[in-house]
């Protein structure tokens, strides 16, 4: 699985869940376990409550391949259970389109005329393994269900901010595969409360990708026509799925 592909996959599943109330002060270290369960619960019950969102982003990925890292910016809409995210170059042209809805998602490069398709676990969140190869639990009602898939961790950051308040605090969330043949080594969120500020994505190839929200906006309007891809005449249509078209 492509690391475009394992990216998209990680972005479909966690953006319901990109903004939430303020966590509770940090527990004693004896009680870490309990801290953990606490933030995932406060943060999946503010993701069944969200209608919309738009974020923008500035996405640094750093290849084994390349000499010097790929810098790209981007912007991300979810709605209705419906994600859309725009990625552009340097010189604004679009690199790549994601699209997830009605139990698809779909990468498309419109340079290269190509679109990627993978058919999601029970028609409304990415794929449970399987052909894909990855675990995406994020959809389900209880996000504190990651536990069966990842080692977690929540980590107060070192460089904290004077202005602070108490449930303020920047903190990253930490998530290790327990398959050793994951294709993902670790995936690191960072949070200001429970507002999202980054997240990194490190390949078990030594790939890694990084994305700083740079804008975002809670429950804006979103015309449905941004869930639509426009493709040129010769487009190819790949699944990488294993399953067949309908």
């Amino acid at each position: 699985m492509t690391s475009s592909l394992r990216t998209a996959l990680f972005l479909a599943a966690i953006v319901p869940a990109l903004a939430e109330e303020a966590p509770k002060p940090a527990a004693p270290p004896a009680d870490r376990a309990g801290e953990i369960d606490a933030f995932l619960e406060a943060w999946g019950k503010r993701s069944r409550e969200i209608r919309s969102l738009s974020l923008r982003f500035r996405q640094e990925k750093k290849l084994r391949i390349l000499r010097r890292p790929r810098v790209s910016e981007g912007d991300l809409v979810y709605a209705d259970g419906k994600l859309s995210v725009i990625i552009r170059g340097k010189d604004g042209a679009v690199e790549s389109e994601i699209l997830m809805k009605d139990g698809e998602l779909k990468i498309h490069y419109p340079r290269l005329k190509r679109v990627e398709l993978v058919a999601l676990a029970g028609g409304s969140g990415p794929p449970s393994g399987g052909s894909t190869g990855f675990t995406m639990p994020f959809f389900a009602e209880d996000p504190r269900n990651l536990k069966r898939d990842f080692e977690i961790s929540l980590v107060a950051s070192d460089d904290k901010a004077k202005d602070a308040s108490p449930g303020n605090e920047e903190r990253t969330l930490e998530l290790v595969p327990k398959d050793p043949k994951s294709p993902l080594k670790k995936v690191r969120m960072t949070f200001r409360g429970l507002d999202f500020k980054e997240y990194v994505q490190v390949d078990a190839s030594g790939d890694e990708s990084r994305m700083t929200i740079t804008a975002s906006e809670m429950n804006p309007r979103v015309p449905e026509g941004r869930f639509e891809l426009a493709l040129a005449e010769g487009t190819t249509f790949v699944r990488l799925d294993g399953s067949q078209d309908k």
